[in-house]
């Protein structure tokens, strides 16, 4: 049927029969030419696309639908992290922006709300909401999802600078309590922040420490990779160990930000640039690869997800050899 436009005082409306009913719709919009040239251009298509596809134009869809939709499938198959970080960028977009019909939504409108966030964040923000566009898409709601064209904010690389043997050696040596603790196990394990703040008593043995689980807001979940894997117990490592009084399951009571706090107080201390926890990691690697280690005994010991796809592990076997190997790279 034909969909007319009327003006009623100053605003334009649109007049046409749906499903036998006689449907007058307001745009919102002034009555203007350029104000009626975009409702041909771009509104009566999309009310003719979802005549064609049964679909009731007049009925409301609101993005709050397909969000809690996103949600609930978040909640069943991702970790913690994700559904947390989720869960805030959800309720920050629908406080910005507002629960509308999801073809409501602008290109324009979508790019200033990424904007006002940080390069990694708004990605990170982004992302239940494009699913939620894209669930839109997917039943013929909005023929496209405007997330897809949005313009996102560049992010500038950080440059990462690895601590050398002397720097890695004052830091131990200053460092006092828990993260004295946490910076020998991860210059010496080149474990993960998260796995390190995970670790039991008893995942040490002997010979090897198990990582098995990561902690995140006091949550315990598995591996980044979601294997588990046992790295080499170096000797420092054991004999700093020994040491401690082992009170407890947990090896940690602090959380990552207090051990990061703490971290960023002693390297501004000790005269070095401030950096995350994750450049422990950075710098037990390139340790490694610097002193020529094998690159399969690196990437067992790093448990990269991406290396344990292929088949170089499978060459992997470790020797008596293994530990020296370690112990002569770091330090």
């Amino acid at each position: 049927m034909e969909i007319k436009i009327i003006v009623r005082g100053k605003f334009l409306y649109l007049e046409y029969v749906e499903f036998g009913k006689r449907v007058r719709k307001s745009t919102g919009l002034k009555d203007t030419k350029a104000n009626i040239a975009y409702i041909h251009r771009n509104i009566i298509p999309e009310i003719e696309r979802k005549q064609k596809l049964g679909i009731n134009s007049n009925q409301t869809h609101k993005i709050s639908y397909f969000l809690d939709r996103v949600m609930k499938k978040t909640i069943q198959e991702k970790k913690i992290n994700t559904i947390v970080v989720y869960d805030v960028a959800v309720r920050r977009f629908l406080e910005k922006l507002g629960d509308r019909d999801v073809d409501t939504y602008t290109i324009s409108e979508i790019e200033k709300f990424v904007s006002e966030l940080a390069p990694k964040t708004a990605r990170t923000y982004l992302a239940p909401v494009s699913l939620a566009f894209s669930l839109a898409v997917k039943y013929d709601i909005i023929p496209r999802n405007p997330c897809s064209f949005v313009d996102m904010p560049k992010i500038k690389q950080k440059e990462r600078m690895a601590f050398d043997k002397d720097s890695v050696k004052s830091l131990l040596a200053h460092a006092k309590g828990e993260l004295k603790t946490f910076l020998y196990f991860a210059f010496y394990t080149g474990a993960r922040a998260n796995e390190i703040l995970a670790l039991r008593w008893d995942d040490i043995s002997e010979y090897d420490i198990l990582i098995s689980k990561t902690c995140a807001r006091g949550v315990i979940n598995s591996p980044k990779n979601g294997k588990p894997r046992r790295v080499i117990l170096l000797e420092p490592l054991k004999d700093y160990l020994d040491t401690l009084s082992k009170n407890g399951d947990l090896v940690f009571k602090s959380d990552y930000l207090s051990i990061s706090r703490f971290f960023t107080m002693l390297q501004i201390e000790l005269g070095l640039k401030p950096q995350g926890l994750h450049i422990t990691r950075h710098t037990y690697a390139s340790l490694l690869i610097n002193a020529n280690v094998k690159p399969t005994l690196a990437q067992e010991m790093l448990g990269h997800s991406s290396l344990l796809m292929t088949n170089l592990y499978t060459h992997y076997l470790q020797n008596k050899s293994d530990k020296s190997e370690l112990e002569k790279a770091l330090f």
